[in-house]
C-alpha cells in the first residue's frame, strides 16, 4: 500500500466517498475511512458505556459482505448500522474476497529484510487478489523497479487459493518462506496443499469462535507455486448470536433478572424480527437494545 501510494498518489487512508462519490452514505460516516484496497475501519472516538463496557460507532457498509477482521464476524452490507466494541478491538471490517499478506516477525533493526515468514489472512464469500510488494528496504534502487510482486489469487467458487511464482529480483527474497493461510468468515472444512502442482504436507485447524480456518507448516521458495485447495464443505460461516448475546451480558453491569430476561427471548425466537419487537417491548436502555441488535441482525 505504500508503493501504491508512492506510485498511484493514492494515499493509505481514505474518506468513504473517494471509493463511493454517488452513495449519499458515504458522506454521513467522517470518522470511517478506507485503509488501503481491503479494509475499512471505523474507530470508536467517544467514551464508553461503563456500565455495557463497550464503545459504540456509527459504520456504514457498502453492498455485500463483509467480516470484522479481529472477531470474525460477518455483515451484511448495503446499511448504515451502530457497531459496539470492548476496550480490546475497534471495527475494522474486510470486504469479502480480501486478501491480506502479514507477518508474525517483528522489525526495528537494520537491517530491514525481508520476512522469512508469511501469514496470509483470506475473507471467504467472493474471489480476490492481492500483489504483495517487496524492495530492499534500504536504497532508492525500487524508484529504478528494483523490487519482488509476488501475486495472491483467491478463488471463492472453486475454493483454491494460489501464491504465484515471483516477479522481478527474487534475490530481495528469502530463499524459503514458512507459509500459513487462514481463512476467515468460513466454516470448517478439510484443506490440502500443492507445490508446484506436487502434494505438500500441511497442517488444519478451526477456530469456531471466529470461524477461521488455519492451514499451517508449508514452506516454498519464491520460484515456486503454491497453492491450497479446500474441500466443498468451506461455506460462509453463520453468526451464533446466542453465544455472542452471552457473552456480552455475562460481562455486562445490569440487572440479573433483565440479562435472563434477554436470553431467555433470544433462545426461544428464531424469527429476528418478531425477536427484535419483543425485545423493543421490554423497553431496554438504548445502547443495551443496539449492542443486542448488532449480534440478531
Amino acid at each position: 500500500m505504500n508503493h501504491r501510494a508512492y506510485s498511484q498518489d493514492l494515499p493509505i487512508a481514505e474518506p468513504m466517498y473517494y471509493a463511493y462519490p454517488e452513495a449519499p452514505e458515504a458522506y454521513q460516516v467522517k470518522n470511517e475511512y478506507l485503509f488501503g484496497t481491503e479494509l475499512i475501519a471505523a474507530p470508536i472516538t467517544q467514551k464508553g458505556n461503563p456500565r455495557l463496557h463497550v464503545g459504540k460507532t456509527k459504520v456504514w457498509l457498502p453492498e455485500g459482505v463483509w467480516i470484522d477482521f479481529f472477531t470474525g464476524m460477518v455483515y451484511r452490507g448495503g446499511r448504515m448500522l451502530t457497531m459496539f466494541r470492548d476496550i480490546y478491538s475497534t471495527p475494522v471490517l474486510a470486504k469479502a474476497g480480501a486478501v491480506v499478506p502479514m507477518t508474525d516477525e517483528i522489525y526495528g533493526k537494520a537491517p530491514l529484510s525481508n520476512p522469512g515468514s508469511l501469514r496470509i489472512r483470506v475473507f471467504a464469500g467472493a474471489d480476490g487478489s492481492f500483489a504483495l510488494y517487496e524492495d530492499d528496504n534500504e536504497t532508492m534502487a525500487y524508484e529504478e523497479g528494483r523490487c519482488a510482486v509476488t501475486e495472491i489469487s483467491w478463488s471463492w467458487s472453486e475454493k483454491r487459493l494460489v501464491i504465484h511464482p515471483v516477479k522481478g529480483d527474487a534475490s530481495l527474497l528469502p530463499e524459503k518462506r514458512q507459509i500459513t493461510v487462514e481463512i476467515w468468515g468460513c466454516t470448517q472444512a478439510e484443506a490440502r496443499a500443492e507445490k508446484n502442482g506436487v502434494p505438500a504436507a500441511c497442517e488444519t485447524a478451526y477456530d469456531g469462535e471466529k470461524g477461521v480456518l488455519e492451514v499451517t507448516d508449508v514452506e516454498a521458495g519464491p520460484g515456486e507455486e503454491l497453492a491450497f485447495l479446500f474441500d466443498d464443505g468451506l461455506a460462509l460461516r453463520t453468526n451464533d448470536r446466542k453465544k455472542g448475546v452471552f457473552a456480552f451480558l455475562s460481562q455486562a453491569e445490569i440487572p440479573y433478572l433483565t440479562k435472563q430476561a434477554v436470553y431467555r427471548e433470544v433462545c426461544g425466537c428464531e424469527d429476528t424480527g418478531m425477536l427484535l419487537r419483543q425485545l423493543r417491548a421490554m423497553e431496554l436502555e438504548e445502547d443495551l437494545f443496539d449492542c443486542i441488535s448488532e449480534y440478531l441482525a
